[in-house]
């Protein structure tokens, strides 16, 4: 009986022992494998001859792939949510392209602007920083331009701050002025807070450069609407002098006059 027990119970341990090493072995495998997935889909657009050798005559029609232009610039923008780029990216989106030029909203134009001259640290610019280098011969590169004089992200939260530091201008409570530390970036729509104060105060110091941006798309109502019609409820803009359109402020704020036919409010109002 003894040499039975000892026969079986060895070949429960050889039995343990070669399924230890099965799953041992599926374990690296499957280990491998995942790392090596992994590996393919971060790499997978430098290992694109192009990206890597943008210099190359056979590469002038080469196209960066949409999917990778994506997920460019969904990987920017959760870094840098108060990016101008982002901003653009938010309002194509939310845009019919039928009403707009829609030149400046194809995405790898959108990631110029995010990577040309504002955030090419990131990355997320890997990519765009390899394939439009000084010697790159992509026409992509060359034909979806960033949006001409789109101020970068950190001239817009400057000329912000230098407006509404310890201000209570109509517009500064679009940012978190007072509660942003030093040196950092406001996290809030930068440029949708900058147009708009030009908006209402166009002769400020910093509009002429919200003024040139505008000459490049100057349909994109968001950013650039200089409208000081009778048609809506919006405030109109605020002119250095009284009286520039009808619809003017008339002494306090909510005296705006609203249509073309209208009587001067009365003492008793």
């Amino acid at each position: 009986e003894m040499c039975i027990r000892d026969r079986y119970q060895r070949r429960v341990r050889v039995i343990h022992c070669i399924f230890n090493s099965v799953m041992q072995l599926n374990l690296l495998s499957l280990s491998f494998f995942s790392l090596l997935f992994f590996a393919s889909t971060l790499s997978q657009t430098f290992n694109d001859t192009c990206v890597r050798h943008p210099d190359r005559t056979e590469c002038a029609d080469y196209i960066l792939p949409e999917n990778i232009v994506q997920e460019n610039l969904k990987s920017i923008c959760a870094q840098y949510p108060m990016a101008a780029g982002c901003s653009v990216w938010k309002f194509c989106k939310t845009h019919s392209l039928r009403k707009i030029d829609p030149t400046y909203c194809n995405s790898f134009s959108i990631y110029a602007d995010l990577c040309a001259n504002d955030f090419p640290a990131s990355k997320g610019c890997l990519n765009f920083n390899s394939l439009c280098s000084v010697e790159s011969t992509v026409l992509e590169c060359y034909d979806r331009e960033p949006i001409p004089n789109l101020p970068t992200t950190k001239q817009l939260n400057s000329w912000f701050l230098s407006w509404c530091k310890g201000s209570e201008m109509m517009g500064c409570d679009k940012c978190p002025v007072d509660s942003t530390p030093p040196g950092t970036l406001m996290n809030c729509d930068l440029l949708g807070a900058f147009s708009r104060m030009c908006i209402l105060m166009p002769g400020m110091r910093h509009c002429n450069s919200w003024k040139s941006f505008c000459q490049s798309v100057p349909d994109w109502s968001d950013y650039c609407s200089t409208d000081n019609g009778e048609n809506d409820d919006s405030d109109p803009a605020m002119q250095m002098f009284f009286h520039w359109s009808i619809k003017d402020y008339v002494l306090f704020r909510s005296w705006v006059p609203r249509c073309l036919l209208y009587t001067s409010p009365s003492p008793r109002d």
